[in-house]
């Protein structure tokens, strides 16, 4: 191989490297809610992500940065989020996305129960942003903690 075949050959591998390693140092921050593989359910109400078609993923971070979608009454800090990107931010991080594979559930998350209070939780998350899209994490967390004060007298 010529010498210059070689470095045509180095920059385009590290080109797709670097786009690889773009969209994983983008995505890292959304991993807090979507899991290191976005198979993870945030607040367990979300939809999981890995593995979304990267055009599904770019329409939706450009619905929530138009403040078009508030999904589960995360629209406020989706928008935080989506807005920090640009064009070529999204579509980097929509094929790191795309190429999520969706891991199986381990055997001991698998076998193991929600305990009632998980379950209850949970229940109140789902009704909470059912019946609230425009309510945030903190105001739901609020409302539980009210609720569990009550029901403790």
């Amino acid at each position: 191989m010529s010498l210059k075949k070689a470095v045509v050959v180095t920059l385009l591998f590290s080109s797709v490297a670097s786009f690889a390693s773009d969209g994983e140092k983008i995505y890292k921050k959304c991993a807090i809610c979507h899991g290191l593989d976005g198979s993870k359910k945030s607040l367990n109400v979300s939809e999981k992500i890995a593995g979304w078609d990267a055009d599904k993923v770019i329409k939706t971070l450009h619905s929530y940065k138009n403040g078009k979608i508030d999904k589960y009454g995360f629209g406020k800090m989706m928008m935080g989020q989506a807005t920090k990107l640009d064009d070529n931010q999204m579509r980097t991080v929509a094929k790191f996305v795309e190429g999520l594979k969706p891991t199986e559930v381990k055997k001991q998350m698998k076998d193991r129960h929600l305990s009632i209070e998980e379950l209850k939780y949970n229940t109140f998350l789902k009704d909470y942003f059912k019946k609230n899209r425009n309510g945030t994490t903190k105001e739901a967390k609020q409302l539980w903690r009210k609720h569990l004060l009550e029901t403790a007298k």
